[in-house]
């Protein structure tokens, strides 16, 4: 049997994200899960204003221990942007830094 490979592993790791931050904006708006999907635009579908996705940034941060660039965040426009890039920080933590620079 041979060991999943790495795009496995971090899709893997994408789709258990994505169930962690839905979880996250239930919470925060009360929606259930059917109408939070990974395609869900934060803004458009979801409704969240500036203030909802700050309030949210701050939970994920308390939730996951980790620091998120708002640069980052600022560029997620659906859930799925949200747990890609909280994959990609927390691939990175321990190194150097850990907030994660760059793009999706």
């Amino acid at each position: 049997m041979s060991p999943p490979s790495l795009q496995k592993l971090s899709l893997k790791k994408v789709e258990l994200m994505l169930e962690r931050v839905i979880e996250v904006i239930r919470e925060h708006k009360e929606l259930n899960d059917a109408e939070i999907t990974g395609e869900s635009q934060l803004v458009r579908d979801l409704g969240l204003a500036s203030f909802d996705l700050v309030t949210m940034l701050c939970k994920i941060e308390e939730k996951f221990g980790i620091i998120v660039d708002d640069f980052m965040m600022l560029q997620c426009v659906t859930v799925n942007d949200v747990a890609r890039v909280l994959v990609k920080i927390q691939s990175n933590v321990g190194r150097s830094d850990n907030t994660c620079a760059g793009g999706l």
